[in-house]
């Protein structure tokens, strides 16, 4: 069936773009050089919140058991290749196509799960059938949770256990940005903890910028003592590059954290008080060099949550003192003090 994949995905909306966006972050991972009905069904299995979340969660499905089924089935690609160059493989370009016809209006992301599900040759139905369930009662739950108006969809997210990184914050996700590029300017091919901290500290305005500055911690000064202790790396690699074994501890203490919290997304708070618990890493030991106090720090941003309660990322973390706000508002309305 011909299809143009850009007139096709026009149909579809926000939830099922990001989907497929995610197939092609799998695709990528499994070094495939284009994209399969498999690499579409892990890309919905990301999905945290509405009709495919809920039935995931009902046969007990989540994106590591789809991984490990992918593998065992498909194996890995092992083909070097830009993500813009990626294509659609036949197979998903009949699931895509057939989506759009059964919703002509609009295409969600339930829509895309069915017509993968109900084509019993592609590799996503294999893929499943190889976790022990049955597609057609998959799809039975989809379209059940699709009449199912009792609960909103979008008010229920399904969160994972483990940490990823769709889970950030667009401002830890600065933070992540500027570790990466500190790692390249040391000539590192990893991220590890001391570049996490200095990213913790580029990324400004931020509740962890602000919590590090008034606790005496500058980047100068850590990027000072990270060069002279760690020094240099014989040179980066092309691309994003890997978390260390301490930085990934890290993110998931910090998601571990924002769960603590009831909060649903990782921010820059929850990233430092994950570096504040980790017992070793290069941060830690330039936090202690820098006799910086780790306890007064977590208080920090522990008040900043509690005063913002179900923010994952506060405005501020020290808020102004009262005299002070009484002064700036008087200021702003031209007045004296």
């Amino acid at each position: 069936m011909a299809v143009e994949v850009p007139n096709v995905l026009e149909k579809f909306s926000a939830s099922a773009i990001q989907a497929i966006n995610a197939a092609r972050e799998e695709a990528l991972r499994l070094e495939f050089n284009q994209v399969d009905t498999d690499h579409l069904l892990l890309g919905l299995s990301h999905e945290t919140r509405g009709v495919i979340a809920r039935a995931m969660q009902k046969h007990g499905v989540d994106v590591r058991k789809l991984r490990m089924a992918v593998e065992q089935i498909s194996g890995r690609g092992y083909s070097m290749i830009r993500q813009e160059d990626l294509m659609f493989s036949p197979a998903a370009l009949r699931a895509l196509a057939r989506a759009a016809q059964a919703n002509p209006t609009l295409v969600e992301s339930q829509d895309l799960m069915t017509a993968l599900l109900r084509d019993p040759e592609n590799r996503a139905s294999a893929a499943v059938k190889q976790l022990g369930l049955d597609p057609e009662a998959m799809t039975d739950t989809l379209a059940w949770y699709t009449r199912d108006d009792s609960v909103p969809a979008g008010d229920v997210e399904v969160l994972p256990s483990r940490f990823t990184m769709r889970l950030l914050t667009d401002s830890a996700r600065r933070v992540v940005a500027h570790g990466e590029e500190a790692a390249r300017r040391f000539g590192h091919t990893l991220v590890g903890t001391e570049q996490l901290l200095t990213g913790l500290l580029a990324a400004q305005d931020t509740l962890a910028w602000e919590v590090l500055a008034a606790n005496g911690v500058a980047g100068l000064e850590v990027e000072a003592v990270a060069a002279r202790v760690i020094g240099r790396g014989s040179g980066t690699v092309e691309g994003r590059l890997t978390m260390s074994r301490w930085t990934q501890q890290v993110l998931e203490q910090a998601w571990a954290e924002a769960r603590r919290l009831k909060h649903t997304r990782v921010g820059t708070g929850h990233i430092l008080l994950g570096l504040t618990h980790l017992d070793v890493g290069g941060a830690l030991y330039i936090l202690d060099h820098l006799d910086i106090n780790l306890a007064q720090i977590r208080y920090d941003v522990e008040q900043a949550f509690a005063a913002a309660s179900g923010d994952p990322e506060p405005a501020h973390a020290y808020p102004p003192e009262e005299d002070d706000l009484d002064g700036a508002l008087l200021e702003e309305a031209g007045a004296e003090p």
